[in-house]
């Protein structure tokens, strides 16, 4: 009993000096982020670890901390930390913001087996380059500048609609480096396991375009049926990008609770 309980005593030490220590290595400076659940849902611990995840997430990718955390949590509320940096209200915003994930058949766009469509796209060559589209009357659309463009005249929006969404996800998403990139390993519910199953058995050749918020992010050419119900995102430049998308499949097609900003407060 004896050394079991300075064994507690010994652990109990070193976390204190773990603490402290990153305490001390923690900016002195940043933001605190109160935000407040609406309504009267209860909040479960899933709820919780979900919501505290997806800001972090947000929170390093949004905006750009690299070590956002949870402070505090009560019944109503949740403290967040931003540190090392002064965060305005109307950037505090964009944590929030819904994110959305669309995949969508490009019809318009030439193929091997279909050269004469009014789309040619371009392949980027890295990973920090965009797709390039060249159409009717020499137009040129570029995929990181142009979102709006590429998605009403490539795509055919708001007309077509996309073949899967993240409404079809599990979430069980994970995050997986693939070489010098990133990417988002999805497995897809009953419904769309059949879906994409059915797509890629009759559409092969053709392009699948995946958006990430409005963003053409990989435009993987389908080579053969996909069975299985698991497919890899590819496309994501960087850890957090791709464990922000994480976050938001598992969260649902947007943040698992309703929140408020309270108060944003720079310390």
């Amino acid at each position: 009993m004896k050394t079991l309980g300075l064994c507690m005593i010994l652990a109990l030490a070193c976390a204190v000096l773990l603490l402290q220590g990153c305490a001390q290595m923690e900016p002195t400076s940043g933001t605190r982020v109160t935000f407040v659940f609406a309504g009267d849902k209860h909040i479960s611990r899933k709820d919780i670890v979900n919501v505290s995840h997806y800001l972090m997430a947000r929170g390093r990718a949004v905006l750009d901390v690299p070590q956002p955390r949870v402070d505090k949590v009560t019944s109503r509320s949740l403290i967040l930390l931003l540190p090392g940096r002064k965060v305005s209200r109307s950037d505090v915003a964009k944590l929030t913001e819904s994110t959305s994930i669309e995949l969508y058949h490009l019809t318009s766009v030439a193929t091997k087996d279909h050269p004469d469509r009014p789309w040619k796209m371009k392949i980027p060559k890295s990973k920090d380059s965009a797709y390039l589209f060249t159409g009717p009357n020499a137009v040129l659309i570029d995929s990181k500048k142009d979102h709006n463009d590429l998605l009403k005249q490539v795509v055919g929006c708001p007309s077509v609609k996309p073949i899967l969404t993240g409404a079809d996800l599990l979430p069980t998403a994970v995050s997986k480096r693939a070489d010098d990139t990133w990417v988002v390993e999805v497995h897809f519910n009953a419904k769309g396991a059949k879906t994409f199953y059915d797509f890629t058995k009759n559409n092969p050749g053709e392009y699948l375009a995946v958006f990430y918020n409005g963003a053409l992010i990989s435009a993987p050419v389908i080579n053969g049926a996909i069975s299985g119900g698991c497919a890899f995102i590819t496309g994501f430049t960087s850890e957090d990008q791709a464990d922000m998308a994480v976050s938001q499949i598992n969260a649902g097609d947007k943040i698992p609770l309703k929140l408020g900003v309270k108060y944003v407060e720079h310390y």
